[in-house]
């Protein structure tokens, strides 16, 4: 993704908030809808408080972006209002201190690319123009009848179309052009999404354990490695309250909290994104032992 002047400018932070299967239009509703009551959007909306008030400010260099207004479930399904409802709130942050610089990686790559083009462009206007005579002359035959001869120039605009391509293809500019991309993307956002009462959470191959956090009871981080596109992206998953492993499903499965009603948090996720060397700090400036007592309310 390409950034933009518009990052400068994002000051807010992203609320997302979910009702999974009890929110209204997700799956079919036998039971019809109902409005949440005062009681349980006051639950939901003191657990997000909670929630909002443990994620760290943005670092020096970086600002916070999106919607940060806490919204909880105005309308819930009968079918599954006795479950644990989902919700929650996220946190990005978008880099700025180095917008100038990254612009001129980009800018350097496509002046690169246009002094190539230049250097190119006479070579290929000549076997443009060499194509174009041997079109006009395979038309001319067509109308002649002469389907034979015709047939025979396309193996001579074969070979000039090859040659035209080689010359198109000489340099390396659209390797610096992907390469600029990738850097500019690189270390350029990262997120923290806290959410609740999720249903399941995947289990990430080569995953690895570091120490809970206070009140934890899973922690896990992975790398996801670098590719010619992207740069890698480091991962942080800390999971509160009762969490199962299933391993026939590859997931994390949630427990229900004992004599709990259904919007309190029962569960707890916690997912930390961004350049692998940003993990340790945003893990460090989130606190935990705050969110773990939205367990209580």
């Amino acid at each position: 993704m390409t950034p933009s002047r518009m990052m400068a400018t994002l000051v807010l932070a992203a609320a997302v908030v979910s009702c999974a299967s009890i929110a209204r239009g997700d799956g079919p509703c036998n039971a019809g809808f109902r409005d949440s009551t005062s009681v349980e959007r006051a639950r939901m909306t003191a657990v997000l408080e909670i929630a909002k008030k443990s994620l760290p400010p943005a670092p020096a260099g970086w600002q916070i972006g999106g919607y940060e207004e806490i919204s909880v479930v105005g309308s819930v399904c009968r079918d599954g209002e006795n479950r644990p409802w989902s919700y929650g709130i996220s946190r990005t942050y978008n880099r700025v201190d180095d917008y100038e610089a990254r612009q001129q990686v980009m800018r350097d790559a496509a002046t690169n690319a246009a002094e190539e083009q230049k250097k190119k462009q006479p070579r290929m206007d000549a076997l443009m123009a060499q194509m174009q005579q041997l079109s006009a002359r395979q038309v001319a035959l067509v109308q002649k009848g002469d389907m034979a001869g015709a047939e025979k120039i396309n193996y001579d605009m074969e070979k000039i179309q090859a040659e035209y391509q080689q010359i198109a293809d000489e340099g390396d500019s659209q390797a610096r052009i992907a390469a600029a991309g990738k850097e500019m993307d690189r270390d350029l956002h990262m997120s923290i999404s806290v959410r609740v009462n999720e249903t399941a959470v995947p289990l990430t191959s080569g995953a690895a354990n570091f120490p809970l956090p206070s009140g934890a009871s899973v922690a896990q981080r992975w790398t996801r490695p670098a590719d010619a596109e992207k740069s890698a992206e480091g991962h942080a998953l800390v999971l509160f309250g009762g969490w199962n492993r299933a391993e026939q499903t590859k997931r994390w499965m949630p427990a229900r909290r004992a004599n709990a009603v259904p919007t309190a948090a029962h569960v707890i996720s916690v997912e930390v994104v961004g350049d692998p060397a940003r993990i340790d700090p945003l893990l460090q400036g989130i606190d935990f032992k705050s969110l773990a007592t939205a367990l209580t309310e």
